[in-house]
């Protein structure tokens, strides 16, 4: 078991403590989690064989949260932030959501999809026609946020930043819109 010590970024109050929460015991090995709204300081406790500290930095990511590293068990404070730092430099991972208009149909987002999904550098897409938004996780040392809205305007449609990091919601929130029966098309 490793226990690891983080900052999260972006949270204002105990729901997004309560989000950050549940994205971190949602994975493997994920055994507890200590998350304090006010100061941002989470403490994880995993299975290092099931779980790493960069999973649990892109559980946070995607929840629409920033993080940053403060200690692990087992090393010096600064050995510690280092080691952390340099797992998660492997890939720089971060979240944009994307005002989209022009979705008319169902076929709309799957454009938009298959456009980012085959853009290097981008790891997830999610895009929602009834909400005219599309969510994209990607890595920020392969491509920028304004690159990924070009390539949608390329793709015929308009596309406008209207989040990212802490004021991003969450990529499973807007696919949680087909599951509750909405119109994800």
């Amino acid at each position: 078991m490793s226990t690891v010590t983080f900052k999260v970024t972006g949270m204002y109050c105990g729901s997004c403590s309560m989000l950050v929460t549940l994205s971190l015991e949602k994975l493997p090995g994920v055994t507890s989690v200590e998350c304090d709204p006010s100061s941002g300081n989470t403490v994880v406790t995993f299975d290092d064989s099931l779980a790493t500290v960069a999973s649990l930095y892109d559980a946070v990511i995607r929840a629409g949260y920033g993080a940053e590293p403060l200690a692990c068990d087992g090393e010096s404070a600064e050995g510690k932030r280092h080691h952390a730092r340099h797992e998660w430099s492997t890939q720089m991972k971060a979240a944009v959501h994307i005002r989209t208009a022009g979705f008319y149909c169902g076929a709309c987002p799957k454009v938009v999809e298959k456009a980012l999904g085959a853009t290097d550098g981008v790891l997830d897409v999610v895009a929602v026609r009834s909400l005219g938004l599309t969510s994209v996780l990607f890595d920020s040392d392969r491509i920028d946020r304004q690159a990924l809205c070009e390539r949608i305007r390329k793709s015929g449609f308009s596309a406008e930043i209207i989040g990212s990091g802490a004021s991003a919601p969450a990529l499973d929130d807007f696919a949680a819109v087909e599951d509750r029966g909405g119109d994800r098309e």
